[in-house]
């Protein structure tokens, strides 16, 4: 990247989506800092991931500026919540470790509610989850639904009695962004990069992340009294609605690529 700027003599600009950890494991931190030094600016999807990079690069931390992922406010309004034979907990995303499934599997079996389980993704773990859901006694309980498309993730989302949001490290999950303005009761991983929205007991459950144990009875205890499942995934929607729709993130990106370029200007005057 830095001969690529030099190359070209135009601004970089990292859009940075996680932290300490990615999806391809830990971060080199001499890379990482030398790709943040590169950049003009550096547009972070959570508070959480602007402290990171400010940690990386503490003498430009003010080229970090935090703009987070946003929401379609139409998408759920247009989508029928999915029907199937029996209520369900669903969890979506990529079959991978750091989403956590093996924890969510572990909790199901232990919470022994009326539920199915429902997995909406595809990835590496998929036999492994598939195997251990078999090791609990619950195999016929958890159905693995492979890659879905959009469409259906939502009617997914709208039709869950509970989404489960395991995740080992997150940025700024869109599952979660997504789950709440579905109306969905959600319980999520207490870890950075989850949306100040998602809030304790108001909007949402917060359970200690890999801790098998504690989710089973956020699980259970929602199984247990749906009405209070409803009551925190009404106060989620309400709460999604107030977050920045795509065309403000996008308008947010654009101004910070219009200072990138105006910074350049000024130190090329200088």
């Amino acid at each position: 990247m830095a001969r690529l700027r030099a190359a070209l003599g135009v601004p970089v600009v990292v859009h940075l989506h996680n932290g300490p950890q990615t999806a391809d494991g830990p971060e080199s931190l001499v890379l990482s800092r030398l790709l943040l030094r590169s950049a003009r600016r550096v547009i972070a999807v959570s508070p959480a991931v602007a402290d990171y990079a400010r940690g990386v690069l503490p003498a430009h931390a003010e080229r970090v500026r935090t703009v987070p992922n946003g929401i379609d406010p139409a998408e759920f309004e247009r989508v029928a919540p999915a029907t199937r034979a029996r209520p369900y907990v669903l969890g979506a995303g990529a079959l991978a470790e750091r989403k956590g499934f093996d924890v969510l599997i572990d909790a199901f079996a232990a919470a022994g509610t009326d539920l199915d389980l429902v997995l909406a993704g595809d990835g590496p773990e998929g036999a492994a989850l598939a195997a251990r859901a078999a090791a609990r006694g619950v195999a016929a309980r958890v159905h693995f639904l492979g890659h879905v498309d959009r469409v259906t993730v939502a009617s997914l989302l709208r039709g869950a009695a509970i989404v489960a949001i395991p995740s080992r490290f997150e940025g700024h999950p869109l599952i979660c962004l997504e789950a709440m303005l579905a109306g969905a009761p959600v319980v999520a991983s207490d870890i950075p990069g989850l949306p100040a929205d998602l809030r304790h007991g108001q909007t949402g459950l917060r359970v200690p992340g890999e801790d098998p144990a504690a989710l089973a009875q956020a699980l259970r205890e929602l199984a247990e009294v749906p009405e209070r499942a409803r009551a925190l995934g009404r106060a989620a929607r309400e709460a999604a609605r107030r977050l920045p729709s795509w065309d403000e993130v996008t308008t947010r990106v654009l101004d910070e690529y219009e200072a990138a370029l105006a910074d350049g200007r000024i130190r090329a005057i200088e």
